[in-house]
């Protein structure tokens, strides 16, 4: 995996930015890596984020929930059963 050396660095810059953790807010965490991902000029790809998310991240069920997919409001209908839940993430409605 020496094509990940950059994203290694990048999780090290964060951790001595953010602290090690832990850190129960999993989108908020994605949102820290995502800007200084920006700021070293490392390309995050969704490929990466699930790398990190599978070797640094544990469940937790009193964690909040990690939001995978934002929906425009009104496309989608709120159904519990099938994951989809209404929210407001960062001051705007989705789901």
């Amino acid at each position: 995996m020496a094509g990940e050396v950059p994203l290694a660095n990048l999780v090290v810059g964060l951790a001595a930015r953010i602290g090690r953790g832990p850190h129960r807010d999993f989108n908020q965490f994605r949102r820290e890596l995502e800007e200084e991902a920006e700021r070293r000029h490392v390309k995050v790809t969704p490929k990466r984020i699930k790398l990190v998310q599978s070797v640094l991240a544990q469940r937790d069920e009193q964690a909040e929930p990690v939001i995978a997919k934002r929906h425009k409001p009104g496309k989608i209908v709120p159904d519990s059963l099938h994951g989809l839940f209404e929210a407001i993430i960062e001051g705007s409605e989705g789901r």
